[in-house]
C-alpha cells in the first residue's frame, strides 16, 4: 500500500495533464500513487496516458461530474494514510510531496497541509498560500497576487488548504467526510477545511512544498458558470458551515458583502447570473441545515478559536 495517494481530477486537458504527471515523476518522495479520476474527456486524454504513463491508475466517469466527485471517487478507490489533491493545470517542484508528508508526520494537530502556490505566468507570484475565511462571510487564496518573498517563505498555521495542491491525513477525511458533492467546484476546499477545524484539526502552511499553477484552466476566468458557482457556493458555506453565533455577529458586515456583490453584478452586466445563484443556495437550504446539523456533532473546537481564524476583508484585497 503506498503512503500516498496523488488524486488528480482531470476533464479535456491533455496537455496540461501532461506536464503535470511529468513533475510528478520527478518527485523527491517515492512512496506514493498517482491515480487520475477522468470526468468523461474527449480531447484523447484517456489515450495520452495509458500510451505515455502506464504507472498511473485511471478512474474514468463517463461525463463530467465535477471537481468534487471527481475527487472523491479517487479518494475512495485508495487506502493510503495521506491523500493529496493536485490539479490537472500544476507543475510541482521536486520536494513538493516530501515537504507536505514532513509537515504532517512532524504536525500531529494538523489534518491537511498547504503548498505554495504560485502562477505558472508569474512565478514570483503568489497564487495561494493557503485559504482565508473573513468576516464578511466568504473565503479566498490568502497572499493572491502578492509578490513571493520572506512573508510567504515561513511555515504556520492557515485557516484551510487550496484543493488546488494540498494534503490530507485519511483519518480526516474519514472523520468529518470527503469534499461535498454540490458544490460540484469552488469553495468546496473552503467548506471541508472549515470543518476540520470546528473537528479540531489545524491545516499547516508548507512553504518548501511548491507549485506552480496554471489557474481557472476549465471552468474559465470570466465564464457565468465560474460566477455563478463562485456566488452560489460561498452562500452554501454560510447556510452549512458557518456557526450561529458568529454568522450573528458579523450579520451586518455579510449583508453589506452580499450588496456589494448585487451592485458589482449590475456593472459587469451579469445580475441574472447572481440571481439565480442566489435562488438556487435558498433551494438547497432544507440539505445543507441538515449538514449543518451532522457537523455539530463532529465539533470540538471552541467558537474563541474558530473567530481567532476569521479575518477582516481588507487584509486580503
Amino acid at each position: 500500500m503506498p503512503r500516498v495517494s496523488v488524486i488528480i481530477p482531470n476533464w479535456n486537458g491533455k496537455e496540461l495533464l501532461r506536464r503535470c504527471l511529468l513533475s510528478l515523476a520527478e518527485q523527491q518522495f517515492a512512496d506514493f500513487e498517482t491515480v487520475v479520476v477522468d470526468n468523461g474527456s474527449s480531447d484523447g486524454s484517456l489515450q495520452m496516458m495509458r500510451s505515455q504513463f502506464p504507472n498511473v491508475r485511471i478512474i474514468a466517469l463517463e461525463r463530467n461530474f465535477g471537481f468534487s466527485v471527481a475527487v472523491n471517487a479517487g479518494i475512495c478507490s485508495s487506502d493510503s494514510e495521506y491523500v493529496a489533491l493536485l490539479n490537472n493545470d500544476t507543475e510541482v517542484g521536486p520536494d513538493w510531496l516530501s515537504s507536505l508528508v514532513c509537515a504532517l508526520d512532524a504536525n500531529p494537530r494538523a489534518g491537511s497541509a498547504a503548498s505554495k502556490i504560485l502562477w505558472d505566468n508569474a512565478r514570483d507570484t503568489i497564487y495561494a498560500a493557503g485559504d482565508f475565511f473573513c468576516r464578511e462571510g466568504f473565503g479566498g487564496n490568502m497572499g493572491s497576487g502578492m509578490p513571493d518573498g520572506p512573508a510567504f517563505n515561513s511555515p504556520g498555521w492557515v485557516f484551510a488548504a487550496s484543493a488546488c495542491a494540498c494534503l490530507y491525513r485519511r483519518r480526516v477525511l474519514d472523520e468529518i467526510g470527503l469534499l461535498d458533492e454540490s458544490f460540484f467546484i469552488f469553495f468546496e476546499d473552503i467548506d471541508l477545511g472549515f470543518r476540520a477545524q470546528l473537528a479540531g484539526w489545524e491545516c499547516i502552511y508548507v512553504p518548501d512544498a511548491v507549485v506552480y499553477h496554471t489557474g481557472t484552466a476549465t471552468v474559465g476566468i470570466f465564464s457565468k458558470r465560474r460566477k455563478f458557482l463562485l456566488s452560489r457556493n460561498e452562500l452554501f458555506v454560510l447556510a452549512k458551515t458557518l456557526p450561529g453565533s458568529i454568522l450573528r455577529k458579523n450579520a451586518k458586515a455579510i449583508l453589506r458583502h452580499q450588496l456589494e456583490a448585487s451592485t458589482r453584478s449590475i456593472d459587469e452586466g451579469s445580475p441574472a447570473t447572481l440571481l439565480r445563484a442566489r435562488c438556487a443556495a435558498v433551494a438547497a437550504i432544507p440539505n445543507l441545515l441538515g449538514s449543518r446539523r451532522r457537523i455539530g456533532t463532529t465539533r470540538r473546537a471552541s467558537i474563541e478559536y474558530i473567530e481567532s481564524f476569521i479575518r477582516p476583508h481588507a487584509e486580503f484585497y
